[in-house]
């Protein structure tokens, strides 16, 4: 007697019992959803001009210029960074210079290059602080109108 014909039955009557096998095997009684989300750094700084014009000649000491507000969500703090673009100085059409210091957030400062406030955490409601000027005393200032711009950046850190 030969055999050999059921061979091929039994082995696909056990594939089919492996395979029905196999679709339970992932099945479970509980599962999980991953979910998440994301919130971007927002800073942002408001500027409010305050319109006063420095004595020159007679000296101004911590004269408030100007109000920041400053605002930044980052968990990792934030920098608020002062470039002056005469390097500090007030400056007149003829190129004459005078400088001055700034005052903010208790540091005084020259800004012949950038002063960097370093916030260690966030901070979720604008805070402002006063901007201060002072500018010496100087009886042999020439005429003229003096400028200068202060650009105020924030950055997330």
């Amino acid at each position: 007697m030969n055999r050999q014909p059921c061979r091929p039955l039994i082995a696909l009557a056990l594939l089919l019992v492996g395979l029905a096998a196999a679709g339970d095997a992932g099945a479970t009684t509980t599962g999980s959803i991953g979910i998440s989300g994301r919130v971007d750094p927002n800073c942002y700084v408001v500027v409010t001009d305050q319109n006063r014009t420095l004595n020159l000649v007679g000296g101004t000491t911590n004269l408030t210029v100007a109000r920041i507000g400053e605002r930044c969500n980052s968990s990792r703090g934030y920098t608020v960074t002062f470039n002056s673009l005469n390097g500090g100085a007030v400056v007149n059409a003829n190129g004459s210079r005078i400088a001055y210091t700034m005052r903010y957030d208790g540091q005084t400062r020259s800004l012949t290059s950038s002063h960097v406030r370093t916030r260690n955490g966030p901070q979720n409601t604008v805070r402002t602080r006063d901007f201060q000027v002072t500018v010496p005393a100087n009886a042999q200032a020439l005429a003229g109108t003096y400028t200068d711009t202060i650009t105020v950046t924030i950055a997330a850190r």
